[in-house]
């Protein structure tokens, strides 16, 4: 009976954290359920997944949390996502609005789609059989026409290792949705793609010079986008099915944690040094990133038994808790003499938060 209490409590301080930020965004929605970014003014689609993923993840993982509830959230972002998705202009393509449409957005249609297709998919696993017939192959088709249409070329062709791998994120799980071959090959082939544009050292470079950087500064490693590509790409090979830690692209991910785990100083902060994007951030750290590394590092404690990473989880989770508002609002970094708003809104690292939730398990 012990251990079960101190289990529950242990869970309790865990989910508390993931229960208010989503909250937080649930008190910024309209009357249509639309979650409206108060400093935007305008529905941030990719984001308002990460509440339908939180929403998902907490169900699983909370028994003490109010399923019912939760289902309706999730269920509610899962409609708003599929009213979005449109057929782009005359092209055979159908993306996540307002994705690039909107420059208030500060988005793009790869990581919107990518957002969507996935958590779309995420609904369905979680709560499949709470759903009505229509509604449950309403989500099933938009997560898939998404990947199919439109993401998996994104692998492919776009230039920036991070989207690229977000775009997987999408492929993957559409691919767990309808079992389409031509998504598996797309993860694999992204794959790939993705170790060539590894380095030795395990870092990733914000945008490659081959690829057109238009600065010889963005082919820069970043503390902000480093575990993106671990996190979205052990993700989408276990979604299709496949072992992170059993394929060609093992030794991939394991220097990319290398990597990683040398940022991370002992109370969990990166330095803002290392960093290809220094603009969006005013300060010199950020830990609006630290839901992506949190759970890149339960990767590598689940795949690989890394006690560095288990160190470095628990350090990274700490310093992103401990940077909340009371209210649930996420923020980038502590407000002092000469540090600045950043370019990114709270939404869009309350909507990442769903990668931390995705990390609870390990955490």
């Amino acid at each position: 009976m012990t251990h079960a209490l101190e289990t529950i409590a242990v869970r309790s301080v865990l989910t508390e954290p993931l229960h208010r930020v989503l909250g937080w965004m649930l008190s910024h929605r309209d009357g249509e359920g639309a979650i409206v970014c108060p400093f935007h003014r305008i529905e941030h689609t990719g984001k308002s997944a990460g509440a339908a993923v939180l929403a998902c993840t907490l169900a699983r993982h909370d028994p003490e949390a109010d399923h019912e509830a939760l289902l309706g959230v999730a269920r509610q972002q899962a409609r708003r996502m599929v009213a979005r998705l449109e057929r782009e202009g005359e092209s055979t393509c159908f993306t996540f609005r307002p994705g690039r449409h909107d420059p208030y957005n500060c988005s793009n249609s790869v990581i919107d789609g990518g957002a969507c297709s996935d958590a779309l998919a995420e609904v369905v696993q979680t709560f499949g059989d709470r759903l009505v017939p229509e509604e449950r192959e309403a989500f099933v088709r938009a997560s898939v026409l998404g990947a199919q249409t439109y993401l998996r070329y994104c692998v492919l062709d776009k230039g920036i290792p991070a989207q690229k791998a977000w775009a997987l994120t999408g492929v993957a799980q559409a691919h767990a949705l309808s079992g389409h071959e031509v998504l598996e090959l797309t993860v694999r082939e992204g794959a790939a793609i993705l170790d060539g544009l590894t380095r030795p050292d395990g870092s990733v470079p914000y945008h490659p010079v081959e690829g057109g950087a238009g600065h010889p500064g963005a082919s820069d490693a970043s503390a902000f986008y480093q575990s993106r590509v671990t996190a979205f790409l052990a993700f989408a090979l276990e979604r299709a099915g496949l072992d992170p830690a059993a394929g060609p692209w093992r030794d991939q991910l394991e220097r990319g944690l290398d990597f990683l785990v040398g940022l991370i100083g002992p109370d969990g902060i990166k330095p803002g040094l290392v960093e290809a994007k220094p603009w969006y951030w005013g300060a010199n750290y950020e830990v609006a990133s630290h839901p992506f590394d949190v759970y890149a590092l339960s990767v590598g404690v689940r795949h690989f038994g890394r006690r560095d990473c288990a160190r470095a989880l628990r350090a990274s989770w700490k310093a992103w808790v401990d940077h909340l508002g009371a209210d649930g609002a996420p923020t980038s970094h502590r407000a002092g003499r000469g540090r600045e708003a950043s370019y990114q809104c709270p939404v869009f690292w309350a909507g990442h938060a769903s990668w931390a939730a995705r990390a609870l398990p390990t955490l």
